[in-house]
């Protein structure tokens, strides 16, 4: 839909499942979404594009899993980070060559996210989880390295971090 309200597009049939956020591709020219063909499989990330509206897999999640979630895609469009279920609470940030399409595992302690968000340069990811406790924000970088709190608040759950688009805040 046009800011204006006009212009609405269907993008795609969802018939089973579909878990947001949506997360734009740097072009614009797509979106990519959480989603479940099949109540028996688990939820990978796939890509829709606007012109003709084609539904491509942009994970391969593991059978038997919850599967993936909570894509966040580099500025480059080089990368995306997201997270990977491994059971119910149990998941590590995952990164992915968009040229590739291997994923690595960023954090291996199994404790899930509640979303991530590129910083400048894209070399490193925030994302908000409840490792200490409550959920807090962490940085974690692309080589690996263990995450490190960044921010935390008193009685308060801080998730969905982002940046902002020119990449200074």
């Amino acid at each position: 839909i046009r800011p204006d309200g006009s212009d609405e597009t269907k993008l795609a049939d969802c018939a089973v499942d579909s878990a947001g956020p949506l997360e734009w591709t740097n072009d614009g020219n797509a979106i990519v979404f959480a989603y479940r063909t099949a109540p028996v499989l688990p939820t990978q990330l796939v890509s829709v594009a606007l012109a003709d509206q084609k539904m491509v897999g942009v994970t391969n999640p593991v059978i038997g899993q919850p599967g993936d979630s909570l894509p966040a895609i580099a500025s480059t469009g080089r990368r995306m980070v997201f997270q990977r279920s491994r059971s119910v609470g149990v998941a590590d940030l995952q990164l992915i060559e968009t040229s590739t399409g291997q994923p690595e595992r960023l954090t291996k302690d199994g404790v899930e996210t509640y979303g991530a968000a590129w910083e400048p340069g894209n070399r490193s990811v925030i994302f908000a989880s409840p490792r200490a406790g409550r959920s807090a924000l962490w940085r974690t970088t692309i080589d690996g390295r263990a995450p490190q709190l960044l921010l935390a608040a008193a009685g308060v759950d801080l998730r969905a971090p982002v940046t902002s688009n020119d990449g200074r805040q």
